[in-house]
Formats: structure tokens, C-alpha cells, sequence
């Protein structure tokens, strides 16, 4: 397992080591370099205070940003780039099951690693140095196994999220969890009551988005955590969520039959919400041409996963060859407009119950989309 340096990381840690100091990537970027991944981003972790870490950057003319001196961290900037570089440091005591009360800095890496969440995030390397690895995170990443840094217990208790982290990188990197840790899970699983819903619905987004969204949802419940993130969500059958893989088709998959009730326990997006009320919307038409257009009409792009999602399977192709025939399912679709509707003498109040009569005329039969057709349906409409 070797890892491959980005040219800015080795500049970074060269400036530290130039100025007497130790550097090293830590966490993640570590984590996924070993994988043979590339890093989305790459953190550095170092031995001198926040204000010497600005001191020698601006001696070197690069620009940093002191982003979070409070809790040791600066931000570095090259070429566009940001690298966010924090001094070691011991955690104080945990009050609210989220962020520590306080922190100390600390000249020794291993304490720094020893208050990381999982072994596999609690690496740390430099080109001269090699890898750091005080907590068996290399042994946990080749048996692929998230394991808490010391007592899981312990480390959940401090910060409630990580029982989300620990089952999103499972799911994410399709690891075990270790026994002890998978039963310290299960017995704190309700401090996530403790945790904001932003949180939470990060977390379960990053779960259901995954290529391995069966097994994080299976790892959900089989810990007791889903009740504590969507109390009525029920163990549904796996190869409904391999249909589509966002968050909102995911998400309504698992809330199709408890409704949206669950839905003011997440942090969503206006335009999330409605999806959602959308796909969990009861398709109330019959498995014809006609229903697989009104299906069209009332669910737009979202139609084909309504049916997969409510078990409409003798709907999909329906709905399928009508999508692929570019059949009329909305007002915009039709061959005259409000215009042609007034130049016919039909009151401007009345235009729009008129426009939608017109559209289920065509619903219920695309070939009266014909403009002669329509304005003589208008007319007796409004006789």
C-alpha cells in the first residue's frame, strides 16, 4: 500500500519540516490513498501552534487563511487550492453529544490520532516519515473492518454522529463493522436524538446514494437506528431501491407506505420535499394507455419511479412507450393556447378551467391534439 503525494501536499509538509515542524496528512485522504482512491481533499495535521503555521507560510509568500484558530485550524491556499491544516490536539469533555467542549494542542501526533472516530480515519502520513498507524487502521482497511479508536462507547457517547459515520462508510466502502463497535450501535442508537436533522439527513443521503444502498439500509435497522432518524420507515424489499439512485427516489422507496409524516424529522430542500410528497403520492390510474398518460401527466420525469416505487410493475411499460411516443401530458403540450382560446371569445376568467379540460380530452385521446379539434371543444365547453 503505497501513497501517492499530491505536489502541493509535499510543499505544504516540506514548508513545516523546512521550519523545524512536523506534518502530516491524516484522515481520510489517507484512508482513501491507501485504497487506491483518490482524495477528494487532502487535511494536514502538524506540531506547531496556528499562529506560527501563519508565520512561515507568509514568510514563504503563500497566501493562508485563518479559518479556525479556536480549534487550530488554517486554511492554505495554493494555486486555487485549499488545505486546511490543523495543530495536533486533545479533545476536552463532550456536553452536548456533538462537538467537544474545548480543545488542547499538543506537540504529539498520537494524541491528535487518538481522538479520531475510526481506526481506517486515524492514519496519518509524510513522504520522509511513511505511515502512521498507532490503532491497527491498516490491518482494519486490508480485513475491511470500521472499528473505533479505543471503546466504542466511549467514542459515541462523545460525539452521537459517529454512529451515522460508522454506518455510512460501511455502506460506502462495503466494510463490517466490528462486533464491538456494532454493539455499541445498537445500545446508544438514540443519543442521534441529540444530533440536528442537517446532520442526520447528510448522513442518510450519503447511505441511500450509495451503490451499496441495500446494505446500508439493512445495517439502518438491523442496529435500531432507522427509528431515530425515520420512525415509521418499514424494511422494504431490496430491489426496489436498486431502481434509481437519488436521494429523493430513495428516500420515498423507504416512506411509501408510513406517507411523508417522517419527513419533518430531515432537513429537505422545498424541491426535495415535493419530489417526495410526489413519488409517495397513490397512483390512482389503471394499467392502460390512458392511465400510463395521466401517470405522465401527474408525476412528470418522476412517473417511472412512482410505479417502480408503489409495485405499478405492469405500469412501467406503459408509461415507457407512451414517454417514448411524446404523447400530450401537460397545458404547454397542447396545439392552441390561451391566445387562440380569447380570439374565440372565451372569457379571460375562464381560460384556465378551459386549457384543462382540454388537456384530459387528450389524456383520455392524444389525436383530438389537433387545433380545430380543441377550439371546437373549447366552444362546447363553454356553451
Amino acid at each position: 500500500m503505497d501513497i501517492k503525494f499530491p505536489e502541493k501536499v509535499k510543499k505544504i509538509i516540506e514548508v513545516y519540516e523546512k521550519n523545524g515542524y512536523r506534518a502530516y496528512a491524516v484522515g481520510g485522504c489517507v484512508r482513501d490513498s491507501l485504497m487506491g482512491k483518490i482524495p477528494s481533499d487532502w487535511d494536514i495535521t502538524c506540531s506547531c501552534s496556528p499562529e506560527t503555521t501563519l508565520e512561515i507560510f507568509r514568510a514563504e509568500n503563500i497566501r493562508t487563511v485563518p479559518t479556525g484558530l479556536k480549534h487550530g485550524t488554517v486554511s492554505v491556499l495554493l494555486d486555487g487550492e485549499i488545505f486546511e491544516c490543523t495543530t495536533h490536539r486533545v479533545d476536552g469533555s463532550y456536553t452536548d453529544s456533538r462537538r467537544p467542549d474545548f480543545v488542547e494542542f499538543t506537540q504529539r501526533l498520537e494524541d491528535d490520532l487518538s481522538r479520531r472516530d475510526f481506526t481506517v480515519n486515524a492514519m496519518a502520513a509524510s513522504p520522509s516519515g511513511g505511515i502512521c498507524d498507532r490503532f491497527g487502521g491498516l490491518e482494519d482497511l486490508k480485513s475491511k473492518i470500521i472499528r473505533c479508536v479505543g471503546d466504542p462507547k466511549t467514542r459515541f457517547t462523545e460525539d452521537a454522529l459517529r454512529i451515522l459515520r460508522a454506518l455510512r462508510f460501511a455502506t460506502v466502502l462495503d466494510f463490517e463493522i466490528e462486533k464491538e463497535t456494532f454493539a455499541a450501535v445498537r445500545t446508544l442508537a438514540h443519543t442521534l436524538e441529540n444530533i440536528s436533522a442537517e446532520r442526520k439527513t447528510v448522513e442518510l443521503s450519503k447511505i441511500l446514494c450509495s451503490e451499496r444502498v441495500n446494505y446500508g439500509v439493512s445495517l439502518l435497522f438491523d442496529t435500531d437506528v432507522m427509528p431515530h432518524i425515520l420512525p415509521d420507515a418499514e424494511k422494504i424489499s431490496t430491489d426496489i431501491l436498486t431502481q434509481n439512485n437519488s436521494f429523493c427516489t430513495r428516500l420515498a422507496s423507504l416512506m411509501w407506505h408510513s406517507g411523508a409524516r417522517d419527513l419533518s424529522k430531515l432537513r429537505l430542500s422545498n424541491a426535495e420535499q415535493k419530489a417526495v410528497h410526489s413519488l409517495i403520492s397513490p397512483i390512482e390510474f389503471p394499467d392502460t394507455d390512458e392511465g400510463a398518460r395521466r401517470a405522465l401527466a401527474k408525476y412528470g420525469e418522476l412517473s417511472l419511479d412512482a410505479c417502480v416505487i408503489q409495485g405499478r410493475d405492469k405500469l412501467v411499460p406503459l408509461v415507457q412507450a407512451q414517454k417514448s411516443l411524446g404523447v400530450p401530458t401537460t397545458v404547454k403540450n397542447l396545439k392552441i393556447g390561451g391566445s387562440q382560446l380569447l380570439a374565440q371569445n372565451i372569457p379571460a376568467h375562464k381560460i384556465g378551467d378551459t386549457l384543462d379540460f382540454l388537456l384530459d380530452c387528450v389524456l383520455r385521446d392524444p389525436s383530438l391534439n389537433i387545433p380545430d379539434k380543441l377550439l371546437t371543444l373549447a366552444t362546447e365547453f363553454n356553451a
